[in-house]
């Protein structure tokens, strides 16, 4: 999270950090959520993954929301992106920045399409 909060500093963008502890109840961290989540001058939410086996991860991602999940890991990101019926609020930065490098490198979008890619990965981060 450090890394990441510096970077923020480094861009200006504005941040807040919750450094709350592994014992945390899965209730107070929902609480703290759906309290960001309804704060207007919140633009988005990352949650660091991944939490303790206690909690339930998927509900946590859920309950941020698709307009401020911005690792893009809340089903409709993910179905948006995938279904490519919709376009997500977020999509995952890993992807992303992998498909950003191979435009920088193969000179536009129209030549990643012609080529094949495979990567393997089990992660939702990953994509």
């Amino acid at each position: 999270m450090r890394l990441k909060l510096k970077a923020c500093d480094e861009v200006g963008i504005g941040h807040r950090g919750f450094n709350l502890p592994a014992t945390v109840t899965e209730t107070k961290l929902l609480e703290c959520i759906d309290d960001l989540k309804n704060d207007s001058s919140i633009s988005g939410i990352l949650v660091q993954l991944p939490l303790p086996k206690t909690l339930d991860q998927e509900a946590i991602v859920n309950l941020v929301g698709p307009n401020k999940d911005v690792d893009g890991l809340h089903p409709f990101n993910i179905g948006s992106l995938a279904l490519k019926r919709h376009t997500p609020y977020f999509v995952s930065c890993t992807p992303l920045g992998v498909v950003e490098i191979l435009k920088e490198v193969l000179g536009s979008e129209e030549a990643i399409a012609k080529k094949q890619v495979l990567i393997i990965g089990r992660s939702n981060i990953v994509g």
